[in-house]
């Protein structure tokens, strides 16, 4: 995998995290880990036990996705939905491979992570809400 020096080493960062966060998590993804085994990825969530190899494996499709072998993310999940991870997760790599990923602007990754959402959420249609 090819790295830019100036992202070369540097944590990479999306979403929130602390006491008040509902439905969202924090990803923080280190340029360098892994090891031949693939990235390597931490998770801390209450729900661990219940979605902990759900959560891990959706990190692995999206990073395998991105095209992304070696690596360390971790992850403070807070009960994020699975879009809501992708998005994250995508944030942190396209702000760590820019001229790969096209681009860590927060306009980039903003509309990434609508793509995102769009791609993976039915259509909501409000007349049949009703």
């Amino acid at each position: 995998m090819s790295q830019t020096t100036e992202t070369a080493g540097r944590l990479h960062e999306a979403g929130r995290k602390g006491k008040d966060v509902r439905s969202d998590l924090s990803v923080s993804f280190d340029t360098q880990g892994g090891d031949a085994d693939g990235p390597e990825i931490v998770l801390r969530s209450r729900v661990e036990p219940y979605y902990g190899n759900a959560i891990r494996q959706q990190v692995r499709d999206v990073l395998g996705a991105f095209g992304v072998t070696g690596g360390r993310m971790e992850i403070d999940d807070a009960g994020a939905v699975p879009f809501v991870i992708e998005a994250r997760i995508e944030a942190a790599l396209r702000s760590a491979f820019p001229e790969r990923l096209g681009g860590a602007t927060s306009t980039s990754a903003a509309a990434g992570a609508v793509e995102t959402a769009l791609r993976l959420v039915p259509r909501w249609n409000a007349e049949s809400a009703l």
